[in-house]
């Protein structure tokens, strides 16, 4: 019976100890990289990227594609939001993917879907996508920063 408890007491100090995210799984090659996490206390907008992902060289005649799909596990009324910068730079459509649910309303689930043509990207920032790693920062909020959430994302580059 002792070694239960001290077993239940050393989980909850390592459970307390966690930080907010963790990687659960990552996979990723030359030209994608995927991640799931689950954010255990979702904070307002903020600096900090939920997770992030590095494609190893930018190419040319390419498409750049990301996706993220986010899943509160909290009852509403909640406002959720995820979005995408590669580089510090925007992808097509600029804004994040949000979803407003209301009371009662469990599994509040935001959705999004990014492009960027590399080419026409490079030109207007040289240097920074082309032959460079392409780092990809998905930002996951919550308007009133108190629940937890599920994140899938995805990038992968195809050509045109």
């Amino acid at each position: 019976m002792h070694r239960l408890l001290f077993f239940a007491v050393g989980l909850l100090g390592i459970v307390a100890l966690a930080p907010t995210a963790s990687a659960q799984d990552t996979a990723g090659g030359r030209n994608s990289a995927f991640a799931e996490v689950y954010i255990f206390d979702l904070a307002p907008p903020g600096p900090s990227p939920a997770v992030e992902l590095t494609i190893p060289r930018g190419k040319a005649n390419r498409m750049l594609l990301a996706d993220a799909t986010m899943v509160s596990n909290e009852f509403g009324p909640t406002a959720i939001s995820v979005g995408v910068l590669v580089n510090g730079i925007p992808l097509h459509s600029a804004d994040a993917a949000v979803a407003n649910c209301s009371t009662g309303e469990f599994a509040c689930t935001a959705s999004g879907h990014w492009w960027m043509d590399l080419d026409a990207a490079e030109a207007l920032n040289p240097g920074l996508l082309i032959g460079q790693p392409l780092v990809l920062r998905f930002y996951a909020a919550e308007e009133t920063g108190t629940g937890a959430a599920g994140l899938s994302v995805r990038a992968w580059m195809q050509k045109k």
